[in-house]
């Protein structure tokens, strides 16, 4: 296990990886300003929370992620503010 998470060291690099393609998938998008959109993962379920201009961008950011492999669920805590 890898402190008081309850993943273990396989779980915590594969959220790595996820974070990692995950992030640079929303850069890469120009639709998404991504240095408003935080990223956190814990064993496959990625959390998207921060602030999005538009419903859009919103579905945008989501379809992104639910593609990259080893995400299980994408929970969305964004918020839609200009």
């Amino acid at each position: 296990m890898v402190g008081s998470e309850g993943r273990t060291i396989g779980e915590y690099t594969d959220d790595r990886g996820i974070h990692t393609i995950v992030k640079v998938r929303l850069i890469k998008e120009a639709s998404i300003l991504a240095r408003r959109i935080n990223v956190d993962v814990h064993k496959g379920v990625v959390t998207l929370y921060g602030r999005v201009r538009s419903e859009s961008e919103r579905r945008r950011a989501k379809e992104l992620v639910v593609t990259v492999k080893g995400v299980t669920t994408v929970e969305d805590r964004l918020l839609v503010r200009p």
